[in-house]
């Protein structure tokens, strides 16, 4: 890989269950082996224990209730997946069943908005539910039959059924608290969520996405600022996985080929950063202004804005790749706004 600019850095050590932490979670468990999944959002960040154990650390920045350290007990039955952002989180549990936690301003909890709530409460949804996302003020559900719900905020049609700001009253805000079904998608198998727009991975490789097109993060031929009605990419296909963060869509081509569409991981200057010069990805996260993937190598790159020092490196963007030195083999990565948190094998 021919870089113009290559720069060895060492990640923060804080950035989650390395060789130590401070933290209340890590008081509780002994054994860091048993870290399964860990999912960050800005401010907090939510890791799941093969025995069951769940834990939340920090908070959520306009929420004025604390979130319990041990959600562990706070459910009728074991979490598998979750999702989380800036102000609330999902969580699907072992039976099927939707949780979420957090804010609701914009009625994401699926309940009319209110301040919101620091104890999980049940979505009701007309099936199990397989995967879910969660965007800044939206949450989005994929159920057995693979078709999509998604309920909360629909200024720029957040929520795929077709309404946009332009369809409420101009003395109502654009929401949606009882789950809407996503016009158009059958067979979704994957669900990833932005600020305001969302993406599903389709099973036959393509994907279909819909919400805010602002800064052209779903589609760089429609000359539209809102997508109500999911619209799928043909242009991309082959897709195995995706990643959505901030106002940008990444996405993995043939197993190995990383592109990005969007903002271009900045939130005052357009630049191009060439990703497609980055092949054979195992695994990559993307957030508001940077990202990072892992290579077949077991090798570790960044590129974007690091004003808050995510790499410890110095404040500058990265117009290039950077290559980031990491001790220990990464098995998975999560991006949030002020943090990178990395689950590794040593």
């Amino acid at each position: 890989m021919n870089f113009q600019m290559k720069i060895i850095f060492i990640l923060i050590i804080t950035i989650l269950f390395l060789q130590s932490c401070s933290d209340e979670s890590s008081k509780n468990v002994e054994n860091f082996d048993k870290l399964m999944k860990i999912r960050c959002g800005e401010g907090h960040k939510i890791s799941l224990f093969s025995d069951g154990k769940l834990f939340f650390d920090g908070k959520y920045p306009l929420l004025d209730k604390d979130i319990p350290t041990d959600l562990t007990d706070l459910f009728p039955s074991q979490v598998l997946e979750f999702s989380t952002n800036r102000e609330h989180s999902c969580f699907i549990t072992t039976e099927g069943e939707l949780y979420c936690i957090g804010g609701n301003s914009f009625g994401e909890l699926a309940q009319e908005p209110s301040n919101g709530v620091n104890r999980p409460i049940k979505i009701e949804l007309p099936m199990k539910v397989i995967a879910v996302s969660v965007g800044e003020n939206f949450s989005c559900a994929v159920v057995s039959d693979k078709t999509v719900y998604c309920w909360g905020k629909n200024s720029s049609g957040e929520l795929g059924n077709g309404k946009t700001a332009d369809d409420y009253p101009s003395t109502q805000k654009a929401f949606e608290f009882q789950p809407q079904k996503v016009l158009n998608i059958t067979n979704a198998i994957k669900i990833q969520s932005g600020r305001a727009h969302t993406c599903a991975l389709l099973e036959n490789g393509f994907i279909s996405c819909w919400g805010s097109n602002f800064y052209r993060e779903i589609s760089e031929s429609q000359n539209t600022d809102k997508i109500a009605t999911p619209l799928l990419l043909i242009e991309y296909p082959n897709i195995s996985d995706i990643s959505l963060g901030g106002n940008s869509t990444c996405f993995l081509k043939n197993s190995s080929i990383l592109k990005c569409i969007g903002k271009n991981f900045n939130s005052t200057t357009a630049i191009n950063i060439d990703i497609s010069s980055l092949n054979f990805i195992k695994r990559f996260s993307v957030s508001e202004k940077y990202g990072c993937a892992t290579t077949n190598l077991d090798k570790l790159y960044c590129w974007g804005d690091n004003q808050n020092e995510v790499f410890n490196a110095p404040q500058i963007l990265h117009k290039e790749i950077v290559e980031v030195e990491y001790p220990h083999k990464i098995l998975e990565l999560s991006a949030a706004p002020d943090k990178l948190c990395i689950r590794d094998k040593k």
